[in-house]
């Protein structure tokens, strides 16, 4: 009974949310301009859209994604660095830090990331890598281990120099790794920051505040790159990772990035499917007639599932009856859940509490 019931529970959660889901996020993707994107979900990395995400391209500022991630794994972000001098190039955003002021890895990853500083991130390359290049070494040896295949860095702040390229794709693979990273995702989900020193700093990506499911992740912009963001979401429970690439105004980036944002949300959600504590299951006490042990389950289990998917939620094993003496917490038996046929989830039921040799059981049956 109770099996058919979880079954029960997994369909309709299903067919309810079905319901909810408008035709248009089924039709094949949004209208996407931008010469390369791509989206994917973050939870498991599963793509949901691309085009031409494996094309190598200049990708701007965006390349302080993976300084972030070299600087996050060479430092806390408590650590108290030194701003170093830098001359940038013409048109080259800055974040008007002050060379010689002492500033934590906290606040030069909010330079760095939210007005984009060519300064902070100049920064962090020598301050942690004793030097650019070292630094930069760095940055292509985390992008091997990451996969990123068709990715290569020649400097940590993403001017157009020869040698630094990513491709949608990649670049969406690294944001999934570092929004992984609480401090990092707090910080590119601020529409504005203000450092220990005083200085206040805007986020470029002014999607971020505009639109309250909007959590990150960074802007770019060069001559030779167009263009860029690298985009997330959250709604729902799910969140979903954009990237635009080689756009022809701040417009319609952002165009872009909201359409692809958008789809990937309307695709899926968190479901709760089983609950820690909770009875799944009453077997009779064979030495008790009318008296059941309560089978409860040992964890919590959610999914973040896309619409259409098949959810099959059912218990295994549940003996027909038991005895004492029996331990509290001890395993009788399963739940199972498949997703499109394959097992993600088993959860052990066990005894809610123990059986005493004669003694009474846990519930009266209902």
């Amino acid at each position: 009974m109770v099996g058919q019931l979880l079954a029960g529970v997994a369909v309709l959660c299903v067919w309810l949310w079905a319901l909810d889901i408008p035709a248009s996020a089924s039709s094949g993707g949004p209208d996407v301009l931008a010469p390369a994107a791509a989206l994917i979900e973050a939870d498991t990395g599963a793509v949901i859209y691309e085009k031409s995400a494996s094309q190598p391209r200049a990708i701007a500022s965006t390349t302080k994604l993976m300084t972030a991630y070299v600087a996050l794994r060479h430092a806390p972000l408590w650590r108290v660095l030194t701003v170093q001098p830098y001359r940038p190039a013409p048109e080259e955003t800055v974040a008007g830090i002050v060379a010689g002021e002492r500033l934590s890895v906290s606040d030069l990853l909010k330079a760095m990331l939210l007005p984009s500083g060519g300064d902070a991130a100049n920064t962090l390359a020598v301050d942690l890598g004793g030097g650019v290049s070292r630094f930069v070494g760095w940055m292509n040896a985390a992008a091997r281990r990451l996969g990123m295949r068709h990715t290569h860095y020649s400097t940590p702040v993403g001017l157009d120099t020869p040698g630094n390229y990513s491709t949608a794709g990649d670049l969406a693979h690294l944001a999934r790794a570092l929004m992984r990273d609480a401090g990092f995702a707090a910080i590119v989900d601020m529409p504005s920051a203000r450092l220990r020193s005083g200085l206040v700093l805007p986020n470029l990506n002014d999607l971020v505040g505009r639109y309250w499911y909007v959590i990150g992740i960074k802007t770019g912009h060069t001559s030779d790159a167009g263009y860029c963001l690298v985009g997330a979401a959250r709604r729902r429970g799910a969140t979903v990772i954009s990237v635009v690439l080689g756009e022809g105004s701040e417009a319609a980036r952002d165009r872009d990035s909201l359409a692809l944002l958008n789809d990937g949300l309307s695709l899926y959600r968190r479901v709760e499917l089983i609950t820690a504590g909770h009875v799944y299951a009453r077997v009779p006490v064979s030495d008790h007639p009318g008296v059941r042990l309560a089978l409860v389950a040992r964890r919590s289990v959610s999914l973040i599932v896309r619409a259409g998917s098949k959810l099959d939620v059912y218990r295994s094993g549940v003996p027909s009856s038991v005895h004492g003496p029996l331990a509290p917490h001890i395993r009788l038996a399963k739940i199972i859940v498949r997703q499109n046929g394959r097992i993600v989830a088993r959860v052990a039921l066990v005894s809610r509490v123990g059986l005493a040799p004669g003694a009474a059981a846990d519930a009266p049956a209902a």
